[in-house]
This record gives structure tokens, C-alpha cells and sequence, in this order.
């Protein structure tokens, strides 16, 4: 009786012990399952989001006319190979941009297909900028970014027009990607260093820090950042012979350049590069954000570390224009200052995902913050017709 009562007991563990088995199994899978479901719900979002900034983007490319610093770009475009190599290049910049839209017309020299070179370039930024903030700081932040990118209030500004501007994101964020790598691509990061410096001065605010940041590394003991030096180096010794031989109007661009020094007023820098152009007064939320992003990511990671180094580019860029602008010559341009946006971008970025996770209503938070900000690009959108002035666009010839 006894023993028949403990072989009872025996396997009734034993189904019971089964049963727990096969319900944390079910659980188990129930949980995947679901996590794949919120998973492809933020996906479809991302994509959402992603086409809402395409499709305005497209309505500004569409409705536009065709303003000032396009027609140059437009003529220059219609010039032989050689002519834009050799004499054409403008003032302000290298010659790439120029020869990639001159092979971009031989399908069609209509302004509205140059433009569309630009929404092209948006395309691959918004997913450079997922790729990359998935790679330094989560899943999470890498659609955060991107969605910022989209909803941008500067980028807008720049990604409809036949200028290099979008393009120098695209430079700046591949040789970025290649930064934070486990394994540094060299093909790709030599590549895409060589293509930046000559499609635009701007990546200079991208170059000068980066050599910095690898030679800071070297004297630290980091000797895999002897190769970095080494090939930055020649980049620029590259580049330098080049604009060494080829020659410059250096006067033309001291004149052409000079109305830059009567944008450096704070009240229009930052409501520019933070989107908000026309509102000055609003400011202090997106920098109130930025600040809470980089005190955040500073404590996570450290300040010299290769995530934070956008900060380091950013504030490095802002500051050195600033002091060139006010002592020598005016290069204080925003709309080449490409990586201070990105800087201010990836802050914010970095404070909403901290709200996101922290606070009880982190995600309504984040929702509401993104809301205002997709308003704020439909303003922006609004008055680029209406007030190009407050964009530096002037559609009057």
C-alpha cells in the first residue's frame, strides 16, 4: 500500500513536472512570438515614417522653382568633362559633386531629374543613420535616429536640391560606419574618406577631427590606429596636391563667401541647425534634449569613445568656424556644417530612447516629442516658398 502510494506520488511529480515544462515552453514561444510581432509593428512604423519625410521631400522637389545656387550647379552640369574638372569647379568647393551630376545628365539634364539625385541621397542617409545607430547604441536608437533624420527640420532643408550637401551626410555617415566596425573595412573607409574630401570642404569638419581622434588613440598605446594615421595622411596629401595644381580664385572666394559673417548671430545658428528656423523661441526643448542625450551617453560610454565621437566632431567643427570666421576668414557656413546637425541629432536621439526606457510613460513621451517634431518639419516645408530668406534660399535671380 505504502509503496504503491510512493509510486503514485512519483508520477504525479512527474506529470506535474511536465506540465510546468510544457507550459514555460508555451510561454516561452508565446513571448518570442510576441516580441517578433512588436518587432514587425516598429518596422512598419520605421517605414512609415520613412516615407511621410520622403513624400515631403518629393512635394518640395516637385513644387519648387529652381533658386539661385541650383542654376549654377544646373550650367555647370551642361559644361564638358574637362570644363568642370579643370575651370569650372566652383569657388566653394572641390569638383566630384559637379562631375557626379554631369554623369547624372546624361539620362536627362531636367531640373527635376538633378533633384531626385538628392532624394536618392536622403534614401540611403536614413538608412546609413539606422545602421549606424544600431551598431553604437541598439535597435532602439538606430530607428529613434532615423526617424529624427526624416522629420529633421535642417536636413530638409538640404535634401531637395541639386547641392552637395546631402551628399557630404552620405560621406560623412559611411566613413562613420566604418569607424565603429569591430573590424575597420579599409577599402570602404579609404574609399569613402577620398570621395568626401573631394566632394565637398565641408568634410573637412568631418577629416580634421577624425585625424585627431586616431592620432590621440596612437600616443595612447592604441597601435591599431597607426594604420588610420597612415592612410589620412596620404588622403590629404592627395587632396592638397590637387588643389595645389589646379588653380583658385582664392580672392573670388573671399568675396563670394564674405555674406557667410552676417549669418553667425546664435539667435539664427541655432535655431538652424536644431530645425526650427523662424521660431527661435523653440529652441530650448531640442537643446534641453541634446544636453540630457550627451550627459547620458557621456556616463555610458566614457568621452573619448568611438560612439561619442560624433559630440567630438561637432563641437570641434562649431567652434574651430567659429574662431576662423572671426579672425581670418568667413567659413561659418550651416548649410556645410553637415556634422554639427548630426551631432545635435544623435544627442536628441540619445535622450529620447533614455526617456523611452526609464520613465512610466516613456514611449507616450517619445511618441508626443515625435509628433511635434514631424509638425515641425511640415511648417518648416510651408515656409521654404514663403520665406526662403529664413533658409539662406533666395529664388529671385
Amino acid at each position: 500500500m505504502g509503496m504503491g502510494f510512493r509510486m503514485g506520488s512519483r508520477q504525479a511529480r512527474k506529470i506535474i513536472s511536465c506540465n510546468i515544462l510544457q507550459y514555460l515552453a508555451i510561454s516561452c514561444n508565446e513571448r518570442k512570438l510576441h516580441i517578433a510581432f512588436l518587432g514587425n509593428i516598429q518596422m512598419i512604423v520605421l517605414f512609415f515614417c520613412f516615407l511621410l519625410g520622403l513624400l515631403l521631400r518629393i512635394y518640395l522637389v516637385i513644387t519648387l522653382p529652381v533658386w539661385f545656387d541650383e542654376k549654377v550647379a544646373l550650367t555647370l552640369a551642361q559644361a564638358p568633362f574637362i570644363d568642370v574638372l579643370l575651370h569650372s569647379t566652383d569657388v566653394a568647393r572641390p569638383p566630384l559633386y559637379y562631375l557626379f551630376i554631369k554623369f547624372w545628365s546624361l539620362l536627362s539634364s531636367h531640373y527635376l531629374w538633378f533633384r531626385f539625385s538628392s532624394l536618392l541621397l536622403f534614401s540611403i542617409n536614413f538608412f546609413l543613420i539606422y545602421r549606424v545607430g544600431k551598431n553604437i547604441n541598439g535597435e532602439l536608437f538606430g530607428r529613434i535616429a532615423s526617424i529624427l533624420y526624416s522629420f529633421s527640420g535642417y536636413f530638409i532643408i538640404f535634401d531637395w536640391q541639386i547641392k552637395p550637401y546631402t551628399g557630404l551626410l552620405t560621406c560623412i555617415l559611411l566613413v562613420y560606419w566604418s569607424m565603429i566596425q569591430d573590424k575597420l573595412n579599409r577599402g570602404i573607409f579609404i574609399f569613402s574618406v577620398l570621395v568626401g574630401l573631394f566632394f565637398d570642404f565641408g568634410f573637412l569638419y568631418m577629416f580634421v577631427p577624425m585625424f585627431l581622434y586616431y592620432v590621440y588613440l596612437f600616443l595612447h598605446k592604441n597601435r591599431e590606429a597607426l594604420f588610420q594615421v597612415k592612410m589620412l595622411t596620404v588622403c590629404i596629401l592627395i587632396f592638397l596636391m590637387f588643389m595645389a595644381i589646379f588653380p583658385k580664385d582664392f580672392e573670388r572666394f573671399i568675396r563670394e563667401t564674405s555674406w557667410v559673417g552676417s549669418y553667425m548671430d546664435i539667435r539664427f545658428t541655432l535655431p538652424f541647425f536644431f530645425g526650427v528656423s523662424g521660431a527661435p523661441f523653440a529652441v530650448m526643448p531640442p537643446a534641453i534634449l541634446w544636453c540630457i542625450g550627451v550627459i547620458r551617453s557621456y556616463v555610458s560610454d566614457g568621452f573619448i569613445s568611438i560612439k561619442n565621437y560624433l559630440f567630438f566632431a561637432g563641437y570641434f567643427a562649431f567652434i574651430i568656424a567659429s574662431i576662423v570666421s572671426l579672425v581670418w576668414i568667413p567659413i561659418f557656413h550651416v548649410r556645410s556644417l553637415q556634422i554639427v546637425g548630426l551631432c545635435f541629432l544623435f544627442g536628441i536621439a540619445f535622450a529620447l530612447k533614455e526617456i523611452y526606457l526609464r520613465l512610466s510613460y516613456g514611449k507616450f513621451i517619445v511618441i508626443v516629442i515625435l509628433s511635434i517634431m514631424l509638425l515641425n518639419v511640415l511648417r518648416v516645408s510651408y515656409l521654404v516658398p514663403v520665406s526662403p530668406g529664413l533658409f539662406l534660399i533666395s529664388f529671385s535671380l
